[in-house]
């Protein structure tokens, strides 16, 4: 990291406890090198070298709402606010509840051109709903406000409604007493029991044996697969080869000449989930074209 970047950083970590006026000048100081980087035909190096900056923004609430403030309705900083919302999405990607943005004192203009460029970004409705929701806690009074924050909860329960859903019924969270969000989750609640109310159809579902089969002939036929192509490598028998069958431990084989190794590895349960659009899947370029017309919306 470059003396600059790494004095950045030092600025943006102690200005998490240093209040509104040390926020401004950290981010005014990144803005200020971001600038020049750009002017200079460097941006793409700049972005190598500051993820460390960009993370320490995008890990924390407070800086993060200033950034969005400050960035994300100008164009001039639409490659800088991208790149931050690509690494607050991952922070926030498995938020089970709305993120809790402290939009107090907030210019009500700029708060709304940020919940159209997140809702542009497609990024996770932790992120995007918790920032819907204290925009209209914030400035719900306002006629048009309260206006835009209805159609913007309309498109989260239509691209999203099994992450909605989760997230709106979340127990104890404040946000989610507000009249938006519970009209939303009337809303999925309405759809879903519409959903449960359907018939099933038991034919289409393939019985155990079924699975368990097609699941043993189709490991036959990669196996048998991956053993011609082996027998026809050349850097087959170049380098050694490890395979891994997975159960409740990882059995490691290491072929190595004639003889076979194995090793056994402990294994921990990780899973995760993603909700993609509805939109995004049915037809992706009217997902697109919608997303664009939030985005221009969404500039101050």
């Amino acid at each position: 990291m470059s003396e600059p970047l790494y004095e950045l950083y030092r600025k943006l970590h102690d200005a998490k406890s240093g209040g509104a006026a040390a926020i401004a000048l950290a981010l005014g100081g990144l803005e200020d090198l971001y600038r020049a980087e750009h002017a200079d035909g460097r941006g793409k190096v700049f972005f190598k070298e500051f993820e460390m900056v960009i993370d320490t923004v995008a890990s924390d609430v407070v800086l993060l709402t200033s950034a969005f403030l400050r960035w994300l309705p100008h164009s001039e900083f639409e490659v800088l606010s991208d790149k931050l919302c690509h690494v607050a999405d991952g922070h926030h990607l498995q938020a089970d509840a709305p993120v809790p943005f402290d939009l107090a004192g907030s210019e009500k203009q700029r708060a709304e051109a940020v919940a159209l460029r997140l809702v542009s970004l497609a990024i996770s409705p932790g992120l995007s709903v918790g920032w819907l929701l204290n925009l209209a806690k914030e400035h719900g009074a306002a006629s048009d406000t309260a206006q835009l924050v209805e159609e913007l909860m309309d498109f989260h329960v239509a691209e999203f409604p099994a992450s909605m859903r989760q997230i709106l019924m979340t127990q104890g969270n404040p946000l989610v007493e507000l009249e938006a969000a519970r009209r939303a989750l009337e809303r999925l609640n309405e759809r879903h029991e519409f959903l449960e109310s359907l018939p099933d159809a038991p034919e289409l579902d393939m019985p155990v044996p079924m699975r368990l089969m097609y699941s043993s002939l189709s490991y036959e036929r990669n196996r048998s697969i991956t053993a011609v192509s082996e027998e026809r490598s050349l850097f087959a028998s170049l380098f050694k080869a490890q395979r891994f069958k997975y159960s409740t431990r990882t059995a490691v084989e290491i072929h190595h000449g004639g003889q076979v190794h194995e090793q056994t590895l402990e294994m921990a349960p990780f899973s995760i989930s993603y909700e993609l659009p509805v939109t995004e899947r049915a037809d992706p370029l009217a997902a697109y074209m919608q997303r664009q017309a939030f985005r221009k919306r969404g500039t101050v």
